[in-house]
């Protein structure tokens, strides 16, 4: 009967702490993740969309803790902290996948399609037939990876909820 009342009298002991603890907890803010936002460097290139519904694409000045400065049209600007809704960093893509896949796939698709042309003569298509649709095919499909991987790649970095 006492180690049940003595394990009985722990585990409400032990509840309790632990909701204490739970409560005591800092609540996040956005303060948190404006910290991430000072981590961004000078010059680096990031896309701002405000709260009223207009986005930027510019490149960082500097941070202060209410307000990001940037670069615009070779003059500096400030905008508050509290208009801004989201800021993505902008990264440079690497097409490399992009070629790859798509020389691959084009090759295949070039390839294939000289096989099932055939040859002139009715007979299977000649292997030079079908590796020359294939060579083809996999420079179109390479240009339209290529074409694809271009431009810059957004990352939410920032979100003012």
């Amino acid at each position: 009967m006492k180690k049940l009342l003595l394990s009985s009298l722990l585990a409400v002991m032990l509840s309790l702490t632990s909701i204490s603890a739970f409560a005591q907890l800092p609540r996040e803010s956005n303060d948190v993740y404006w910290n991430r936002v000072n981590s961004l460097v000078k010059e680096e290139k990031v896309l701002i969309e405000l709260k009223n519904g207009k986005t930027i694409k510019t490149k960082i000045n500097s941070v202060s803790d209410n307000a990001i400065v940037i670069d615009q049209k070779g003059k500096t600007k400030d905008i508050a902290k509290n208009d801004i809704g989201k800021i993505y960093q902008l990264t440079k893509k690497r097409p490399t996948k992009g070629v790859l896949i798509g020389a691959g796939s084009g090759f295949a698709v070039g390839a294939g399609t000289m096989a099932a042309i055939g040859g002139d003569d009715g007979d299977a298509a000649a292997a030079a037939f079908v590796l020359g649709g294939g060579a083809i095919g996999a420079g179109v499909g390479a240009l339209v990876g290529w074409l694809a991987g271009k431009g810059d790649k957004q990352e939410l970095f920032y979100e003012n909820k």
